[in-house]
């Protein structure tokens, strides 16, 4: 019996658009729960979940115009109901 195991390549031409920040949203403060996180407006947040086994993502980003100005806080979550944490900010 052989084991076989398998790796999704992410290719640049394969990139999904995966959702639209249209409002500005202040970084998180001191509440950075789950069921906070998950009520705030859609406008504001893009939540991605990871599939069984997934251990990483590749993100890009993109404005609306060559002169606007984008800051981007990225938070992890362990879990259902753990609390989100900053990665890249």
């Amino acid at each position: 019996m052989a084991v076989i195991y398998s790796r999704a390549e992410v290719l640049q031409y394969l990139w999904e658009e995966v959702g639209d920040i249209t409002s500005s949203q202040t970084a998180l403060g001191d509440d950075k729960s789950a069921s906070f996180v998950n009520a705030l407006d859609s406008t504001k947040t893009i939540i991605l979940p990871m599939a069984e086994g997934q251990v990483a993502y590749e993100l890009r980003f993109r404005g609306g115009s060559n002169n606007e100005v984008n800051v981007i806080n990225v938070y992890a979550m362990r879990g259902d109901n753990d609390h989100y944490i900053p990665i890249v900010v």
